[in-house]
């Protein structure tokens, strides 16, 4: 009887244990995809590797056979050794002029790695104020949104001036970011990229609310700036996190999920209270129940905090 229970108790036990036996295999696949990155970099390392190993085991075998072996088959007479080595003469040229190359080949590897890397530090050093023109743009952005909440509200009674949206002026942005860009990783150039991309976004959304006087849009409007608001705070929570990487220049840019915290501290950079939009808040909660909810049913995340 125990026995039978025994075999009962396993064949529950089984779809359990095969979930779990699935979920490590996922998790391990995933971690497996993201350090291995895109099959362009996963093919780009295997011919790096194969071509450095054939490079490395030719001239390995080249010196074995061209430098040892005749001096232990001669006994150390150099008059063998330059016997064999003038019969083998065009090899042996050959042999030269492959070596010279793969020197030459490195050595501009080399020089053209330091050149990137010192561009690379000379951009990142000018990050910093470029930030803080962005961070300047988002306030201001974030003021024109508040500020249309209250004239909307009080609309039509409202003799207030209508806000004005601020202009965007990336020129000087998209120079360093476009310089840095240029030398970073790609890791780094999606995050810079997407940085740009939504600015440009939130402008044109922002102008294109201004320009529309249709009256009918006032009852929906605090929702559609509460919105924009949220999505104002994820933005400058991308752009606090770059600031550390313009800041420390021998250090690597985050590119982890992004926390609640780290958007809540963005909106508090905007000086949006959750006092005063609390629905904006609720948005944020609403991304970190989701975002915990996927972890906790996967075992890892599937979706980021955009």
């Amino acid at each position: 009887m125990d026995k039978e229970v025994s075999g009962v108790e396993k064949l529950r036990d089984g779809p359990d244990y095969l979930r779990k036996v699935i979920g490590i295999s996922t998790e391990f696949l995933s971690s497996m995809q993201k350090r291995m990155g895109s099959p362009k970099t996963l093919l780009d390392t295997f011919v790096r590797m194969y071509f450095s190993t054939f490079g490395c085991i030719l001239l390995g075998v080249y010196f074995v056979m061209m430098i040892l072996k005749p001096w232990f088959d001669g006994g150390g007479n150099w008059s063998y050794v330059q016997e064999v080595w003038s019969h083998w003469q065009t090899l042996n040229a050959a042999m030269i002029a492959f070596t010279a190359s793969l020197l030459a080949v490195y050595a501009a590897k080399y020089h053209e790695e330091k050149n990137r890397e010192s561009q690379l530090l000379a951009a990142r050093a000018l990050l910093p104020q470029t930030l803080s023109d962005l961070t300047k743009y988002t306030t201001e952005m974030a003021s024109f949104y508040t500020e249309s909440i209250e004239f909307w509200k009080g609309m039509p009674k409202s003799t207030g001036k209508k806000p004005v949206p601020p202009k965007l002026d990336l020129a000087n942005t998209t120079a360093i970011f476009t310089k840095c860009m240029e030398n970073a990783d790609i890791d780094v150039v999606l995050v810079m990229a997407k940085i740009l991309s939504e600015t440009q976004y939130l402008s044109a959304r922002v102008e294109n609310e201004y320009e529309n006087k249709q009256s009918s849009r006032r009852p929906s409007w605090r929702e559609g700036a509460e919105d924009q608001l949220f999505e104002l705070g994820v933005l400058q929570a991308k752009v606090n996190r770059m600031f550390d990487y313009g800041r420390d220049l021998q250090s690597k840019l985050d590119l982890s999920e992004f926390k609640s915290k780290e958007i809540a501290d963005g909106l508090s950079d905007l000086k949006i209270s959750r006092t005063q939009y609390p629905n904006v808040h609720k948005k944020l909660e609403k991304k970190s129940t989701h975002l915990r909810q996927c972890v906790h049913t996967n075992g890892l995340v599937s979706k980021k905090l955009d």
